[in-house]
């Protein structure tokens, strides 16, 4: 599933932790059509490349990519020391 919000949470030692709630589908929506709209010229540059042997490379690759985007649900990033945190989790 594609990962629809992504939290940004900074906590400080002795104060309130910050949450940043920012809508990533919006920015993945212009990315999926952008890769959609590129496949024909993946597809024609994978034909060309067959003939060298690495066309079936170009392909995987390109699959490789949307499998990266829909797997970003759920990937938490957490950084700092116990007292101080910043953490990006994708929702």
């Amino acid at each position: 599933m594609i990962p629809l919000i992504m939290r940004l949470r900074v906590r400080k030692t002795g104060r309130k932790a910050v949450n940043l709630w920012l809508p990533v589908i919006l920015a993945l929506i212009p990315v999926i059509l952008l890769l959609i709209a590129i496949f024909p010229l993946v597809l024609v540059a994978s034909l060309l490349a067959r003939i060298g042997g690495q066309g079936g490379m170009v392909l995987r690759l390109y699959a490789l990519l949307f499998v990266v985007l829909f797997m970003m649900s759920g990937l938490r990033i957490e950084v700092g020391r116990p007292e101080d945190e910043f953490a990006i989790i994708l929702q």
